[in-house]
């Protein structure tokens, strides 16, 4: 898994999206600015195979439903382990062959 940027705002989100089409998108649902259920019905209206992914301490039945709604692949209620989270990744984007590193020199 590489990570291609962070955001602190759901516009920042959106930006980054669109400069990179990662294979899915992290976000906390508080962001400042754009709340990140607003950025994915943004990205989603854009992109709409977009995996996106939303982490929150908040399990209120409203807003993981707005999430879904949304159209989040995924909503997870931290704290999690860093295994709980690969485990999500890898359902939601498949599993990848490892990166090799480009720095290293092939014999």
């Amino acid at each position: 898994m590489i990570i291609v940027g962070t955001s602190t705002n759901g516009l920042e989100a959106i930006d980054l999206y669109e400069a990179h089409t990662p294979d899915a998108l992290v976000m906390y649902t508080h962001l400042d600015g754009l709340d990140a259920i607003s950025a994915t019905e943004e990205i989603k209206r854009r992109h709409p195979s977009a995996k996106i992914v939303i982490t929150t301490v908040h399990d209120d039945p409203v807003i993981v439903s707005r999430a879904f709604e949304a159209g989040v692949a995924a909503y997870m209620i931290l704290p999690i382990t860093s295994e709980e989270f690969s485990n999500v990744l890898r359902a939601i984007v498949g599993p990848r062959p490892p990166i090799e590193n480009p720095t290293s020199s092939a014999a």
